[in-house]
């Protein structure tokens, strides 16, 4: 089976990872990886990189079957938030091509990708979320506050606001489109979750020792029950397919509240991986229409990941070119 990581930018773990799944699948199959940055690092790792220039729609989506009908592949896995959308509502287009897309329903993006909505959406379902707030509502709002784009990924214009003109300043900067939570205190985790088609779930807690960007570079398995139980039924009641991240924090008073949901692989996930995840695994066996056991699954805690940068060297006249996109691999 051949597989597709789209936007791979520098997740050459994530090549590795499945990689690894089809070697001990016994699969002869390859992994293929696009991006539409000529220097993305896993284009000049991976045997097949092409460059993409495609942007998100209808047209990539029919690219997209073109490259997978001439390479045979199989299964695809978006890694970026801005095209998970564009692949959830394609994913019917591209199954009926016999392509899998490894991607939660449209709905399910969705509110995952807009915070306020996600907000909306666990506190009806009676799990505990921050109190959340649009800019129009602030002056009901207790001070210290954290504002965050809202529907931004990653950790990017987001701060930590302890004075009105410091929230003044943000919210004249951010132009509005943000949401302003309630500053909590405690233990921030993220929990991998892993969902198969019948609505089987297993996921592994990790807490985030150190964060760079919205990634955990520093991070540990632990055991909590309690934090598994509802990240699972969170990605249940959403509707979650495949790899998803959650993540909670348990509160100074020990209560765990969520806030909030990648509908993807996370940056930190390969810990989750490690400790017995086997994502790749078991999305190379959906995609294959083999049924999935997942129950009695455990890991132990106290797996800790040191995530660091490697180089990749090339010359000028190695860097992919839009007209060589179709080339098949980069050398």
């Amino acid at each position: 089976m051949n597989i597709l990581l789209t936007s791979a930018s520098r997740k050459i773990w994530l090549v590795k990872a499945f990689e690894s799944a089809l070697k001990r699948l016994d699969d002869r199959g390859h992994v293929f990886v696009l991006d539409k940055d000529p220097l993305s690092a896993t284009l000049y790792y991976a045997p097949h990189g092409r460059l993409w220039p495609y942007p998100p729609g209808q047209e990539q989506v029919e690219h997209l079957k073109k490259l997978c009908s001439e390479e045979n592949i199989s299964l695809i896995i978006p890694t970026r938030d801005g095209e998970l959308a564009m692949f959830a509502d394609g994913r019917e287009a591209l199954a009926q091509a016999g392509i899998m897309v490894m991607v939660s329903p449209l709905r399910t993006v969705e509110i995952c990708q807009d915070k306020y909505q996600f907000y909306k959406f666990c506190r009806d379902k009676g799990y505990l979320v921050p109190e959340t707030w649009l800019p129009g509502d602030r002056s009901q709002v207790p001070l210290p506050w954290f504002i965050k784009p809202r529907c931004g990924s990653g950790s990017i214009r987001t701060a930590r606001v302890d004075s009105c003109d410091q929230a003044a300043g943000y919210l004249a900067w951010c132009g509005g489109a943000c949401v302003i939570q309630k500053a909590l205190q405690g233990i921030e985790y993220t929990v991998d979750v892993f969902c198969g088609n019948a609505g089987q779930c297993c996921s592994v807690v990790r807490q985030r020792i150190e964060v760079v960007a919205g990634e955990s570079y520093k991070t540990r398995t632990v055991q909590d029950p309690e934090i598994n139980s509802i990240a699972e039924c969170l990605v249940r009641d959403i509707g979650g397919t495949g790899h998803l991240t959650v993540q909670c924090m348990r509160h100074v008073d020990g209560k765990v509240y969520v806030i909030e949901m990648n509908p993807r692989i996370g940056g930190g996930a390969n810990l989750g991986i490690k400790a017995g995840l086997d994502t790749p695994c078991w999305m190379i066996r959906m995609a294959k229409g083999e049924p999935l056991d997942l129950a009695g699954f455990s890991y132990g805690p106290g797996l800790i990941m040191l995530r660091y940068t490697d180089d990749i060297f090339i010359t000028d006249d190695q860097v992919l070119r839009e007209d060589a996109r179709n080339a098949g691999c980069h050398f």
